[in-house]
């Protein structure tokens, strides 16, 4: 798998749309040409999966919830705009789940969003995605807010430092190693 950011329009275009199949949510071609995002590539150049950087207002997981949510507005005003950094449109073809791939794909996430080296990570995620819920759990993020998006549907907005997801790695060593060779033994037999 490859990983590269993705600047074409038709390109974007077609992350959007794989972006919507799956999580219901539409992300404007205007919001992802201001934003960096990144494109996760097999051998035959098929976009697989990705993920959208955001490193100024506006942030569209904010933009899910009421402007005057105090919590949201106490976050903002305590982290300041210009430290903060959005991870949104994170999504995996369904072919690529349970797979090795999957490891290098969120490892490459997490190492692209320590790159921006801003003090918070902020990502929000409809409640009812229980698998994507699970993963960010085990980072040990902070909720900011919780609740009905202006939409109705329950999300979940959060946020990490990057300290946390450092030691997510030293944390979750055993599980993600024992992961890790349960993909790779399940990828050995489907071969």
């Amino acid at each position: 798998m490859k990983f590269r950011q993705i600047t074409d329009v038709a390109t974007l275009d077609r992350f959007a749309e794989e972006f919507a199949k799956l999580s219901r949510v539409s992300l404007p071609i205007a919001y992802l040409k201001d934003a960096r995002v990144m494109g996760a590539f097999d051998d035959q150049d098929r976009l697989m999966g990705g993920w959208v950087l955001r490193l100024s207002s506006p942030f569209r997981s904010f933009e899910l919830f009421e402007a005057s949510n105090m919590e949201i507005l106490h976050f903002i005003k305590r982290a300041g705009q210009e430290n903060i950094v959005e991870l949104n449109g994170v999504w995996v073809n369904q072919e690529l789940k349970s797979t090795r791939e999957t490891f290098a794909f969120w490892r490459s996430v997490l190492k692209d969003t320590l790159d921006t080296e801003r003090n918070f990570i902020i990502f929000g995620y409809p409640q009812a995605k229980i698998g994507l819920h699970r993963f960010y759990q085990r980072l040990h993020p902070r909720t900011i807010y919780k609740g009905p998006t202006r939409t109705g549907v329950p999300a979940r907005i959060a946020y990490l430092t990057p300290m946390k997801v450092r030691w997510f790695y030293v944390r979750q060593a055993p599980w993600l190693l024992k992961r890790h060779l349960n993909l790779v033994k399940r990828t050995k037999r489907a071969s």
